[in-house]
């Protein structure tokens, strides 16, 4: 998972706020990075990273915003999977260093990433996980 506006799988580059994760315009891709690995490369914007995160905080787990991207990603993709699928999603960042950003209402107003909407979808999917 990548940000939308990384330049790792391709398209338009752009600014992105998910830290820790990304490929800014201009940058090389490192040396490491062996794509023949890779099956499919996926890009989740900030507005809903962030609002994933950020639902999951409340159920207890606080996790950064680039986790919260693959969260929404593995979350995005369930309905379309078989009963009885297992999915890993890999989160690799705790959320407590971004208690200012991330978990800030002022800040992400004032970056236009504030989106009770997509806050309350996550919710939903959440709790419908728990139910099931």
């Amino acid at each position: 998972m990548e940000p939308k506006g990384s330049i790792a799988f391709g398209g338009p580059a752009h600014d992105y706020y998910q830290s820790g994760t990304g490929t800014p315009e201009g940058a090389e891709i490192g040396a490491l990075v062996d794509f023949a690995l890779i099956d499919e490369g996926v890009k989740v914007g900030d507005v809903e990273a962030f609002a994933t995160a950020r639902a999951v905080a409340r159920t207890g787990l606080l996790i950064g915003g680039s986790a919260g991207g693959v969260v929404h990603e593995a979350l995005r993709r369930l309905p379309s999977l078989p009963p009885g699928t297992t999915v890993v999603a890999l989160v690799n960042d705790g959320g407590e260093k971004y208690l200012d950003t991330v978990f800030d209402d002022g800040w992400l107003a004032a970056r236009g990433l504030l989106a009770p909407d997509v806050e309350r979808e996550i919710d939903e999917r959440l709790s419908k996980l728990r139910r099931n």
